[in-house]
């Protein structure tokens, strides 16, 4: 695990290129694409989300998604099988393309995986509104997934995977990953595989599981996490977990910090009183013991909001590697 200071200093710098103050938090997410088939994860909701607009001008002839069925799915074709003709999935193709009229994918949304067809290496641009979805994953089934992780230090999936049963096997492979030849290759070090973000993988689950990685959010509905004041709520709390059997360090910065004029409740050491602070900085949170949770209370001052409406993106980041991005937004009445 890596020092607090140092990531300090991280999600700092991670968060100052993501937030803007908006209506809703609203953030660019970049992927590199390399010519040929490529595995990702959508983190954004694209303001005009129908394929022929996130794709326009974007050298990309085909996408595909797959969306659970009732079956679990117990193995995974290679991306020149097309997939897509079979039961659950959908897909689109470019309106040049022959195969045009029997596209039926008919959005872009985040929390989803989508497999993308580039005629030539690029890099798409997705700009939309911030979301963090939880993963619903499906047991005994593979599931395409992508994980919320540092750019500049990402965890292996070993340590990602650590407190969780459901995705370790010594009777087979767990992940898959799309290789330089459009194949999916499993991962056999995953103690040396780093995840990378903005990628999508094929994770074998073995029976029920709800787990979320190392650190997990719960702040609003069974899904989709958010920090909504609304106009009238004026104090919020979500939680934070440690699913893992070993401490967890864990950092909190909101971006751009005059986004939402929030405050946390923090506990002084030396009275044991409770006061409300600006969150304007990044807040180490300390640690979080093995298998324990926290709450977090956070306040918002409307007096200092500027016009109808104030967002930002609250920023947590752990010592393994994780990094959440959850949407903050208040209204004035």
């Amino acid at each position: 695990m890596r020092p607090l200071g140092m990531l300090l200093m991280a999600v700092a710098t991670l968060a100052g290129g993501w937030g803007l103050a908006l209506a809703n938090p609203i953030q660019t997410q970049s992927i590199a694409l390399k010519k040929g088939w490529n595995a990702i994860a959508v983190r954004v909701d694209p303001a005009a989300p129908a394929p022929n607009d996130v794709f326009r001008g974007v050298p990309v002839d085909k996408v595909a998604v797959y969306l659970a069925t009732g079956t679990p799915l117990e193995y995974i074709q290679d991306p020149a099988a097309k997939p897509w003709k079979q039961k659950g999935w959908r897909a689109w193709f470019n309106e040049s393309s022959p195969d045009a009229f029997i596209s039926d994918l008919s959005a872009i949304q985040s929390g989803q995986c989508y497999l993308v067809h580039a005629i030539e290496a690029t890099t798409l641009n997705l700009t939309g509104t911030v979301a963090h979805h939880r993963v619903s994953w499906r047991g005994d089934s593979f599931n395409m997934v992508g994980f919320p992780v540092d750019p500049e230090q990402p965890p292996t999936f070993s340590a990602w995977f650590a407190g969780s049963a459901a995705h370790q096997s010594t009777a087979r492979t767990v992940v898959y990953q799309l290789d330089e030849t459009d194949r999916w290759a499993p991962v056999t070090r995953p103690e040396r595989t780093l995840i990378q973000p903005d990628r999508a993988y094929w994770v074998w689950c073995q029976g029920a599981s709800d787990y979320q990685g190392p650190l997990d959010v719960i702040a609003g509905g069974a899904r989709s996490q958010k920090v909504n004041f609304g106009d009238v709520t004026a104090v919020l709390s979500f939680k934070l977990v440690n699913n893992l059997n070993t401490p967890l360090g864990v950092l909190m910065q909101l971006s751009p910090t005059n986004g939402v004029p929030v405050l946390m409740e923090r506990k002084l050491l030396t009275l044991g009183e409770r006061v409300d602070v600006p969150l304007t900085e990044s807040v180490n949170l300390g640690t979080l013991e093995p298998k324990t949770s926290r709450p977090i209370r956070l306040k918002v001052d409307r007096s200092q909001i500027e016009g109808a409406s104030s967002s930002a993106v609250l920023v947590l980041k752990d010592d393994v590697g994780t990094l959440l991005r959850i949407p903050v937004t208040a209204d004035v009445p």
